[in-house]
């Protein structure tokens, strides 16, 4: 008499399992391989004002980080309010406190109030005249690499990413003139900027100069 195994009785078997093979259609015989998906790719933020009397360029941070928009008093009051008080707790330095001071008071977001909602917002925007070979970097996350771009024509708007303008001169929004006394420079140097900003047919160093500081002046 054919004693009946556990697994017989157990899996329901009516013959004797004689074969391993027997469990072939219940085991895992290979690692199922996942499909690699291709990587989301962010959408290119863009914004542009819809009034031309409104802060457009605080808009345009704003947008970035929220991905929305309320285009009203009260919400460009409040967030600027909750950036100060958020800046008053994290950063200190002069510079910053008079930054603050121009968030709150200037009815258009001046260069620094700028700087401080970057640093709120942990955004890094670089901001470029329309059809000008230049640029200013305001940035607000050394973690974050990207660098959304703005353009100012009337007004302010967000175009994308930024992909390259490694041609166009970078200018610091931190110092109070576009360049430094004539001394400092030399005939070669200032044609070079002035071949980068389209400058061209001047004679003398102060005439290339001159024409150099009004192509870089916002």
């Amino acid at each position: 008499m054919q004693t009946t195994s556990f697994l017989n009785s157990t899996l329901y078997f009516h013959e004797p399992i004689t074969s391993v093979d027997v469990f072939r259609p219940w085991m895992l015989l290979e690692v199922p391989t996942v499909p690699t998906l291709p990587p989301t790719l962010l959408p290119e933020p863009s914004y542009q004002s819809r009034s031309k009397h409104s802060d457009s360029l605080f808009w345009c941070v704003f947008s970035i980080h929220h991905d929305v928009l309320e285009e009203t008093k009260a919400v460009e009051l409040q967030e600027k309010m909750a950036a100060v008080k958020w800046l008053t707790e994290n950063k200190k330095g002069s510079r910053l406190q008079k930054y603050t001071a121009e968030l709150m008071s200037s009815p258009k977001t001046t260069w620094g109030g700028l700087y401080l909602l970057c640093l709120y917002y942990k955004v890094n925007v670089r901001v470029i005249p329309e059809g000008r070979n230049l640029y200013m970097d305001f940035v607000g996350s050394e973690e974050d690499q990207r660098l959304v771009k703005i353009v100012r024509e009337t007004s302010f708007r967000v175009v994308g990413y930024v992909d390259d303008d490694s041609n166009k001169i970078s200018q610091d929004f931190r110092e109070t003139k576009p360049m430094r006394g004539i001394g400092h420079y030399k005939v070669d140097d200032l044609k070079v900027l002035a071949a980068k900003l389209g400058v061209t047919d001047k004679k003398k160093k102060q005439e290339w100069y001159d024409a150099v500081y009004l192509a870089l002046t916002w």
